[in-house]
């Protein structure tokens, strides 16, 4: 193929096929985008919460893992595979994060009363402080992120991305046999 012949070429496949996600007119265009702009905001989101970190003197999954089970604690006992699943993480790679943060000081892992092979997760007093003092720093930076949305906006952009999240992980898997089996 020259590369006059590959100038003049257009991709013609759809990259999906689900009648709600293609437009008469521009076909599989508005989906396209909207990847791009994911893409774009989840590159952003991970800048950010790496600077998060860095502010407390955390790595960005340390500040991710601390944060998470901060706020899992308030409802109920966290483990480690229930933080795993709530960040749709792996239970190996989420054991080495909150080893880490064992180690300096920000967390406590401990074996569950009433099941030996479960580890609870706790802040400690260093933990709680360093997310207290983190507090003001996403608050303002959160607020310009989430900028324009309103009430109702918010609300559906939650419950899809709850939906993404778990269509995301059984489209990894499937993605991943593709892959292993071509």
């Amino acid at each position: 193929m020259t590369k006059d012949n590959a100038a003049s070429m257009h991709l013609k496949e759809k990259t999906i096929t689900l009648p709600a996600l293609l437009d008469k007119a521009k076909g599989d265009a508005t989906f396209r985008e909207l990847l791009h702009n994911i893409f774009a905001f989840s590159s952003k989101i991970e800048a950010i919460r790496g600077e998060f970190g860095k502010i407390i003197g955390l790595t960005g999954i340390e500040y991710t893992a601390l944060i998470a089970t901060a706020y899992m604690r308030n409802i109920d006992t966290v483990y480690v595979n229930t933080l795993a699943d709530h960040l749709h993480l792996s239970g190996a790679f989420i054991t080495l994060q909150t080893n880490k943060l064992a180690k300096k000081g920000y967390l406590t892992k401990t074996k569950d009363p009433d099941d030996a092979r479960r580890v609870q997760l706790d802040l400690t007093v260093q933990g709680y402080e360093a997310l207290s003092s983190l507090a003001h720093s996403q608050q303002q930076v959160n607020d310009v992120l989430f900028a324009g949305l309103d009430q109702e906006q918010f609300q559906a952009l939650a419950k899809a991305f709850n939906l993404l999240a778990n269509n995301g992980d059984r489209a990894f898997n499937l993605a991943s046999f593709l892959s292993n089996n071509k």
